[in-house]
């Protein structure tokens, strides 16, 4: 089975946002994952990814604004199995996405004593946005 944290690509929804941004997905092990929001009523969790770089492609209205970081949100549809062990503002050791079956994804977040396991129907990205980080050189 294959499984990365750049897979999550291969089951968006629309992958034109993507594309807009993109050459070559990042690996969500080596984004920091800023947040994470569980929306029991559409019964989705989104996930908050800072890229801590600009992305591949630049957008005409970023030139001369000096951003240097770029963020985007990953919404996970229809999630089930959801189990959570802790959830810390450190990095992320390995994120592993895949297929179970032929229509459920299946995610695997892991950090140093912190779990988050689920599965969901697809995945969105929206929210993307350039900016300035200070930490960031």
């Amino acid at each position: 089975m294959n499984s990365s944290g750049s897979s999550w690509y291969d089951f968006l929804v629309d992958s034109q946002i993507a594309d807009q941004y993109f050459d070559e997905v990042p690996d969500l092990g080596g984004c920091d994952l800023f947040s994470v929001h569980i929306d029991e009523r559409d019964v989705g969790l989104t996930l908050g990814v800072d890229l801590l770089r600009l992305p591949d492609k630049l957008l005409p209205e970023w030139e001369g604004k000096n951003f240097n970081a770029f963020t985007f949100f990953l919404t996970f549809t229809m999630i089930d199995e959801l189990h959570v062990d802790g959830w810390r503002y450190t990095p992320k050791r390995s994120v592993e996405i895949g297929r179970r079956g032929e229509r459920r994804i299946w995610v695997e977040i892991r950090g140093q004593g912190e779990s988050v396991k689920f599965t969901a129907d697809a995945i969105k990205m929206s929210g993307v946005r350039a900016y300035r980080a200070s930490s960031v050189p």
